[in-house]
């Protein structure tokens, strides 16, 4: 050991790890979920989050055994609720699930920092003053925090219907446990066959222990959320074959009522030829002709599929008293596959019926509008809404106790959207919701 470096403590001063494990906090929980919006009170917290640890790691940084796990105990507990605090869903679960991954990554900034300013000191590299540890801090944090946050934004994004049990919490706490007592047995327990005496050697098992640990606990999350998103590409493909298998259900039902239409238009006319009956009946059969000319044009717009879905949902909507609009060119959508148009209006405008039935009578109404515009597809649904529903990572949140098996619809709509390489954008807001879709019609 260099002259320089015995001038230096041997433990990390706590106020690196102070600073690390609040930038580590914020950083994980950005990286796991959409960013909630900025409030003073949220704010508040993290500087009475970021205050109270840094004031805690201050006062005992020369504590150790017993006394220096209760302190760690108190850190931990302010390090899981920074992080549900900075959540978007916060749940004690959730930020209990990501918080060995939160800590660890704070305890490899601040440990490495340390580890690479203790030998720049001990070979004489630099001289050991504050500056230039304030330095060596800024350099190593910014490449370690701008390291997890580039391979975070790979493989640390969860879907929507990930759930977390109490037994992946209780995985990823006993991981970093034994990763946190495996690094610091040096510090805790200088007799055992994993503690070292050489100061740098001690450094190099716990930053080395603490990565491995990191590794770990990504391991085990990008398992998890495999089979998340296994099942969530289960349940979309099931949407949309649901919905197709729908549309051809609805095209024989459509085809019957159409054909009773047409005999009953034949009917009319035959009565009216006749010339039997009062004049009130021949005005009550001109009214019933009026209605089957007018049903009948209302859905005929240039694709079949289209005319089949919105055929059946009309007949939907009025068995449940839903005042249903529709003006729509058919033509527009003619590059699109039969079961992604099937897919994408019948999830359309069954999530607009469902939001419609919770509204009072009177009140329920859908408008579906597509056509196209300056080369693209514009497919545009309002319907009347109870309350502001969530709008998250883009997609409403299901109002259902159980969301992993409930919310499809809306992601099936912008999945099919994605396919034409278009966008679908909802909005909620005043008491309607809104669904606008974008798709580039390609060159014919």
């Amino acid at each position: 050991m260099g002259l320089a470096a015995q001038t230096l403590p041997t433990n990390t001063p706590g106020l690196l790890y102070a600073v690390a494990y609040v930038l580590s906090a914020i950083v994980t929980a950005s990286l796991v979920g959409a960013r909630p919006e900025f409030t003073w009170r949220r704010a508040l917290g993290n500087l009475a989050g970021a205050a109270f640890i840094t004031l805690v790691m201050w006062l005992t940084g020369g504590v150790q055994g017993f006394a220096f796990a209760a302190v760690m105990g108190c850190v931990a507990i302010v390090v899981v609720l920074l992080l549900a605090l900075n959540l978007a869903d916060a749940t004690l679960r959730r930020a209990l699930y990501y918080f060995p991954l939160a800590f660890l990554l704070g305890e490899v900034a601040a440990s490495l920092t340390w580890q690479l300013y203790y030998f720049a000191v001990d070979v004489g590299l630099v001289a050991a003053t504050t500056l230039m540890l304030v330095v060596f801090c800024a350099v190593t944090f910014a490449a370690v925090f701008g390291a997890a946050w580039l391979v975070g934004k790979r493989v640390m994004g969860r879907p929507a219907n990930m759930h977390i049990h109490k037994a992946d919490v209780a995985h990823m706490l006993a991981i970093l446990a034994g990763t946190y007592l495996l690094a610091n047995a040096s510090y805790l327990l200088r007799s055992t066959p994993f503690s070292s005496t050489h100061t740098m050697e001690t450094y190099i098992v716990r930053t080395v222990t603490e990565f491995g640990g990191i590794a770990v606990l990504l391991a085990v999350h990008l398992a998890k959320k495999s089979v998340a998103e296994t099942f969530e590409n289960q349940m979309l493909r099931q949407a949309m074959e649901q919905q197709y298998a729908n549309y051809q259900v609805s095209e024989e039902s459509v085809a019957l009522v159409n054909q009773k239409y047409h005999d009953l238009k034949h009917q009319i006319a035959i009565l009216k030829a006749g010339g039997a009956g009062s004049s009130e009946m021949l005005a009550g059969l001109d009214q019933i002709e009026r209605s089957v000319k007018q049903y009948e044009a209302e859905n005929k717009t240039g694709n079949h599929v289209l005319d089949t879905i919105l055929t059946a949902k009309s007949l939907t909507c009025q068995g449940r008293g839903i005042e249903f609009k529709a003006v729509a060119d058919g033509e527009a959508i003619g590059f699109m596959d039969d079961a992604d148009v099937a897919a994408l209006f019948g999830n359309i405008i069954d999530n607009a019926i469902e939001a419609v039935e919770k509204v009072g009578e009177g009140e329920r109404l859908i408008t579906l509008s597509v056509s196209r515009q300056k080369g693209f597809l514009r497919i545009r649904e309002e319907n009347r809404c109870v309350g502001t529903p969530t709008i998250r990572d883009g997609v409403p949140v299901t109002t259902k106790r159980d969301r992993r098996y409930h919310g499809f619809g809306t992601k099936s709509i912008r999945q099919t959207a994605e396919k034409y390489q278009g966008d679908a954008h909802f909005t909620a807001e005043d008491g309607w919701f809104r669904v606008s879709i974008l798709i580039p019609v390609p060159a014919a």
